[in-house]
């Protein structure tokens, strides 16, 4: 089993697109092409020769080459970087949970204690699942819903008839 451990990064500088697959982009960083892991999301976005900026993770990995994963949104890093925390879930794994359930909908199982849409997830299988929902039930909190206008105020109103007016 390799040894993950994650660096927190981001891309401030726009990077050029140098080449997009079904898994991964290339950006062209200082002359040089590097690979960037993604969701099928965030490769959707990208277009070869257009400029883009990633949130990105660095993995490196025990004897093996290290990796580098860019998410379009933060919020799709930090469901990452989460799960990564959770035993048996691996930098792939985690990355095939972001693309199918999303940020939202994977905040939202971990609330209710839904592991089954963990399941969905290839690599998830039940006992997995559990395991994350629990080890995340405190980690992750749901986004707050949009902020609705506040009513207005009421001010009471007296209503006067003339006869009690005159009175």
């Amino acid at each position: 089993t390799p040894l993950y451990s994650s660096a927190a990064s981001d891309v401030y500088k726009r990077q050029e697109v140098a080449f997009v697959g079904a898994t991964l982009a290339v950006v062209e960083v200082s002359g040089f092409g590097i690979e960037v892991h993604a969701s099928p999301h965030t490769l959707s976005g990208l277009r070869v020769g257009a400029t883009t900026r990633l949130h990105t993770a660095y993995i490196a990995r025990k004897d093996e080459a290290p990796l580098l994963f860019g998410f379009a949104q933060a919020d799709e890093k930090e469901i990452f970087s989460v799960m990564l925390g959770v035993s048996g879930v691996g930098p792939r794994t985690a990355l095939a949970a972001v693309s199918v359930l999303g940020p939202d909908d994977a905040r939202r199982a971990i609330a209710a204690g839904d592991d089954k849409a963990f399941t969905a997830v290839p690599g998830i299988g039940p006992k997995s699942a559990r395991r994350i929902v629990l080890e995340l039930a405190d980690k992750l909190v749901l986004p707050e819903p949009p902020a609705q206008q506040a009513a207005q105020p009421q001010m009471p109103c007296l209503l006067y008839t003339s006869d009690a007016a005159d009175e």
